[in-house]
């Protein structure tokens, strides 16, 4: 399976549309692709993803956050894609079912939406959701375009954090209309359960391998 790094040096001398040739290009040789973006490469890989599953036969199977160790400048978060070039919809099939649990899919207070903006500050956001799985034990974090970074950083501080064991269930990817200049964005949904935590992922961790993040 073909394993590509997007780093945050990456989105300043590639373009999306360059980045997603890359991808629907390495598709017509592999069925599968792992795909890792790390720190401010997060929500430009969301947006190569978005591209590429629109315009391609290409879909995502599988999205996780998590840390990533690089061997010299330190820990990262990071967003992991499995896409496939034959029809899925076992991620799709996994978000509906989490969105009918949602009994209060709004934001605010007495909500399970927190919805992140590319102003919002990290910390409160993580303050924020941790009060929300006070609440209720499924939650989900929406965000789209440049505030994606931000919400990855939130979730993964959260799980970190929560005085109660907690878990991203699962994460869901899918184009926007913005509503600044009515043009089409990436969104990404981040669902977080309180619980029983998981172990990582096998198929993330051997993508880190082959890129030489993980040994």
């Amino acid at each position: 399976m073909p394993s590509i790094l997007i780093k945050p040096q990456d989105i300043t001398v590639k373009s999306v549309n360059t980045l997603a040739e890359e991808i629907i290009q390495q598709s017509l040789s592999a069925d599968t692709i792992g795909l890792v973006g790390i720190g401010q490469a997060i929500s430009r890989t969301c947006a190569i993803v978005g591209l590429s599953t629109e315009i391609a036969r290409i879909y995502a199977r599988k999205i996780v956050l998590d840390y990533v160790e690089t061997p010299v400048i330190g820990p990262f978060e990071a967003i992991y894609f499995q896409l496939t070039s034959k029809p899925t919809t076992e991620l799709s099939d996994l978000v509906k079912r989490l969105e009918s649990e949602l009994v209060a899919n709004k934001p605010g207070r007495g909500g399970q939406l927190v919805l992140v903006s590319k102003l919002a500050e990290i910390r409160r956001i993580t303050t924020t959701c941790l009060y929300t799985l006070r609440d209720f034990d499924l939650m989900k974090i929406q965000a789209a375009g440049l505030a994606i970074n931000s919400a990855v950083s939130a979730a993964l501080q959260v799980v970190r954090l929560s005085k109660e064991p907690v878990r991203v269930e699962a994460v869901g990817l899918e184009p926007i209309e913005s509503k600044m200049n009515m043009h089409r964005t990436t969104a990404l949904s981040i669902y977080i359960r309180r619980g029983k935590s998981v172990e990582r992922d096998p198929d993330l961790l051997r993508t880190l391998r082959d890129l030489r993040l993980a040994t």
